[in-house]
């Protein structure tokens, strides 16, 4: 591969590291929000919202709401006696609070009451009623609003009380059964108009404006809301595509409650009430609860709650999932910016810090949105989202890191490997120039002695002395002779040969190996000695390779005794293992300590000639047909080499 080829390959590797970094930051996100309102993760969001909720609580009622019980006291015999009343005894009660704003009575009469006072019964303009309703068959409008089928009557005498009554209705999570949100408006069938809670009347009311002026618009970023139309500026109210509304919830504690019988008994009654929202129900210790944020709270606590929250105009906006999903993408895009450079970088630390960053600063946007704007964002979904992104992206920095890592590991590696085989490479032309130098002085030398001498005339007298010329030849000869057992011996080990493995006669091996050394052992009066078994066994080796190793083993052996010694060549076979132990020793002036551990080192010789491979040969011969050879020596007594294998060699691996 060229240059151009390899940039070009590294360059697509890159785009493709990017791809997967990218998708790995985006399909978590991806996941989560499309997940997002499935029931444990909607039921976590809830409860991180009972906390957030806290932040915009109204730190008490809103001074226009009072609340007047139907209480224990208000039922006993000393008081009114047991409910169900007589309508005219409620109009008694409202008579005596006509200067409120608006009186709500938080009951719901599902039967005819017996009246026997119909004539006491007069109209009240500002009184408002519950009616129950059908919905109709569960559909929903083009809105997505729940429509509603038909209304339940009232009793004659409260019809005649009033003709202002609406529904009111409140939802409860399905997975933990706490009350958070309530119906503002609903749409009637066929006309499919909007109808509007009771508790959007009672704020209109107070506001001094028609039901009529109260719209359901619709925006891009914070989805549909109520705009009521007063001035200076209209009052906007959140509801989700089905018409709800989240608000907070205010203890029980907080909200100011007069008993029914007390206000009948005060005369003062008139004025307390002035300008307030007066809300009337049942709030007796028998009278069932729902459960909120705030604890259990009576049918009255929870219109008290809800109006509360629109006196004080502390409600939740819900984003659009337009709005949601590009808040996703945007953290899925600065996620993304971290994990890149973080990469670019190489520093997984930075990674992290910049995901506890970007954790943080999601929980404060969500904390601050809700504070300041009552804008409600998400945080259990995108937390999801950024902790699984962050932990897949964690591994894929990790495996790309490691990867890094072991492609830096091969360049080092093979620059390491040209390095050395530069070095090697420099020391071996060094001594191969060397040994090349003197074996060609030594075939130079005759052949020039003899051009020389005819030239000159013949002064030696060469032509009548053949012998001289031929004796000078011979030494020619001998000296290439030379040279080629070098390049055979010891330059073989630059050769990636292949073992052609036969069943040979080891002690013709041997012989054979001790033949080609006879001449320096014979120069050096050195004494062969012989520890032979009875049986000589056959072992399966490349005999060229492996007698080209004893002979290195032999040479060094003789080339360590210069001035003789004995030579002790042992063979030992155990049938038992199969194993084969060839020793070669000698008594010659040994090896240091210090050289002991080098001696199979590429070009390590102590001696003035050589190029340091014979042994180092020997060692890869050996080895190659699955043996072992190891090396004791002490300093003037003698090394001895053993070579261990197995005659068969099942173990061998090798190539043909």
């Amino acid at each position: 591969m060229d240059t151009a080829d390899r940039s070009n390959s590294l360059r697509f590797k890159s785009v493709k590291t990017w791809c997967y970094l990218q998708l790995v930051c985006l399909l978590p996100f991806l996941l989560f929000f499309l997940v997002r309102d499935f029931d444990l993760i909607h039921l976590i969001e809830l409860k991180t919202l009972d906390t957030r909720l806290r932040l915009i609580t109204p730190d008490q009622a809103h001074p226009k709401l009072r609340l007047i019980s139907i209480d224990e006291k208000s039922q006993s015999e000393n008081g009114i006696g047991p409910l169900p009343w007589a309508a005219y005894i409620y109009q008694t009660l409202i008579d005596s609070i006509s200067e409120a704003e608006a009186i709500a009575i938080i009951m719901r009469f599902n039967q005819e009451w017996d009246v026997v006072e119909m004539d006491k019964v007069k109209s009240i303009d500002n009184l408002f009623l519950i009616r129950t309703y059908v919905e109709y068959n569960q559909s929903q409008s083009a809105e997505g609003l729940p429509t509603i089928s038909s209304w339940a009557e009232l009793p004659n005498s409260f019809s005649r009380l009033t003709n202002r009554s609406s529904f009111s209705r409140y939802h409860r999570g399905s997975t933990d059964g706490v009350y958070r949100s309530a119906q503002l408006v609903l749409t009637e069938h066929p006309d499919h108009r909007y109808q509007y809670s009771i508790e959007i009347h009672l704020l209109c009311q107070s506001l001094g404006v028609s039901i009529g002026q109260v719209q359901l618009k619709q925006s891009w970023w914070k989805g549909p809301y109520l705009q009521i139309e007063v001035k200076p500026n209209p009052i906007s109210i959140p509801v989700s595509t089905s018409g709800r509304c989240f608000f907070p919830y205010l203890d029980n504690n907080h909200y100011p409650v007069s008993s029914f019988v007390d206000v009948l008994k005060s005369v003062e009654s008139g004025q307390r009430f002035t300008d307030k929202i007066a809300l009337i129900g049942v709030a007796s210790n028998n009278q069932p609860t729902g459960q909120t944020t705030v604890g259990a709270v009576t049918a009255l606590g929870l219109r008290a709650n809800l109006m509360n929250a629109l006196l004080c105009e502390r409600y939740v906006w819900q984003m659009t999932p337009l709005v949601t999903g590009c808040y996703f993408a945007i953290s899925s895009i600065l996620l993304f910016v971290i994990a890149g450079w973080s990469y670019h970088l190489d520093q997984q630390r930075l990674f992290i810090i910049g995901l506890m960053g970007l954790l943080v600063g999601h929980g404060m946007l969500a904390v601050l949105l809700l504070t300041l704007f009552q804008i409600w964002v998400n945080i259990t979904a995108l937390s999801l989202s950024v902790l699984s992104a962050g932990i897949l992206t964690l591994l894929m920095l990790g495996y790309l890191r490691l990867r890094s890592t072991l492609i830096q590991l091969q360049l080092t590696q093979q620059q390491l490997v040209r390095s050395e085989k530069e070095a090697v490479f420099g020391i071996m032309a060094a001594r191969v120039r060397h040994e090349l130098r003197n074996a060609l002085n030594l075939v130079q030398a005759p052949l020039e002695m003899v051009k020389n001498n005819f030239r000159k005339g013949d002064p030696l007298k060469f032509k009548h002395k053949p012998d001289l010329i031929v004796s000078e030849m011979d030494s020619a000869i001998t000296a290439l002779s030379r040279l080629d057992q070098m390049i055979e011996r010891d330059l073989s080990f630059f050769q990636n040969q292949s073992l052609d493995l036969t069943a040979c006669s080891l002690e013709l091996i041997i012989e054979s190996a001790l033949e080609a050394t006879r001449s320096l052992v014979e120069d050096n009066g050195i004494r062969v000695k012989f520890n032979y078994p009875d049986d000589f066994p056959t072992i399966v080796v490349d005999q060229n390779q492996f007698q080209l190793a004893l002979i290195n083993l032999m040479k060094n052996a003789c080339q360590s005794m210069l001035t003789g010694g004995t030579l002790t060549l042992s063979v030992t076979h155990k049938i038992e293992s199969d194993k084969i132990s060839i020793s070669i020793k000698d008594t010659g002036y040994g090896i240091s300590p210090q050289d002991l551990n080098r001696i199979f080192e590429a070009f390590y010789t102590t001696k003035p000639k050589g190029l340091g491979l014979g042994l180092l040969n020997a060692k890869n011969i050996v080895e190659a047909h699955g043996g072992q050879i190891s090396v004791s020596s002490q300093l003037q007594q003698g090394t001895e080499f053993t070579i261990c294998l197995f005659s068969d060699n099942k173990n061998l691996k090798y190539k043909e």
